[in-house]
């Protein structure tokens, strides 16, 4: 009896020792044969708005400038003369397209010399560069009325011409002319801010004037009408009214 109940235990045990080794096989554990658990992979954020400030410039602008300017003129005795002036101008401007606009200015000459000038001008200006270029340099070509006072002090005796000699007295004599003529100018702009730029320009003209008062004494035979070249220099700042825009850059989906 005793024999049969020992041979019924180890019937019983082998199958639960076979089982038992079986999971330590496979982990040594219970849960010990899975991967550790880890998160998903997040997709990438959404990138961030960024917001573009975009200009819109007017097509109008306006200039104020100081400038020198130089005379070199035929005096009423038939010599030359030449002499310098300080004064100021203004611009106008109205682009018809990005390299081409129309403009007008007005500009007088009263400091500095014996000479006062005052000239009306329309013509054209070319700007080789993009509108919105930092540095803009550009090239005028301006049609010129030009009314012009100059003075002389010149010996004379009275008559019709000046004299070396007995009796000869200073005279002070004054000339009004007035002409027409061409300038060439070449300059540039140099932006500040949206709306304000700096400008600088050189530029030279040659006008035909026909003198009309002469006070003092009689001009040299065909003197009343002359040529006058003209050299100028200017410094000053260009306003364009300017609107900002705010542009979305929106993202890719």
């Amino acid at each position: 009896m005793r024999t049969r109940l020992l041979a019924l235990a180890a019937l019983v045990s082998v199958p639960v020792a076979l089982t038992a080794q079986g999971i330590g096989r496979r982990g040594g554990s219970v849960g010990g044969g899975q991967p550790p658990m880890t998160g998903a992979t997040l997709p990438p954020q959404a990138p961030v708005v960024n917001q573009a400030l975009s200009y819109h410039r007017s097509r109008w602008s306006a200039e104020g400038y100081t400038l020198i300017s130089s005379f070199a003129t035929v005096a009423p005795t038939g010599g030359s003369s030449q002499t310098n002036a300080f004064g100021a101008g203004t611009h106008a401007d109205y682009r018809v397209t990005d390299h081409w606009s129309g403009t007008a200015d007005m500009t007088a000459a009263f400091l500095g010399g014996s000479v006062t000038a005052q000239t009306a001008e329309v013509g054209t200006r070319y700007r080789p560069m993009p509108y919105n270029s930092n540095v803009r340099p550009y090239f005028d070509l301006r049609g010129v009325y030009t009314h012009i006072h100059d003075t002389f002090f010149l010996p004379t005796d009275g008559s019709s011409a000046p004299v070396v000699g007995p009796g000869v007295v200073n005279a002070d004599v004054s000339r009004y002319s007035r002409g027409v003529g061409g300038m060439l100018g070449a300059g540039l702009d140099y932006t500040l801010t949206p709306t304000l730029a700096l400008t600088t320009e050189f530029s030279a003209g040659r006008h035909r004037m026909d003198a009309y008062s002469l006070n003092g004494m009689l001009p040299v035979a065909g003197k009343n009408a002359y040529w006058m070249n003209v050299y100028r220099y200017t410094v000053g700042l260009r306003y364009n009214a300017t609107t900002a825009f705010h542009m979305e850059q929106k993202a890719m989906k």
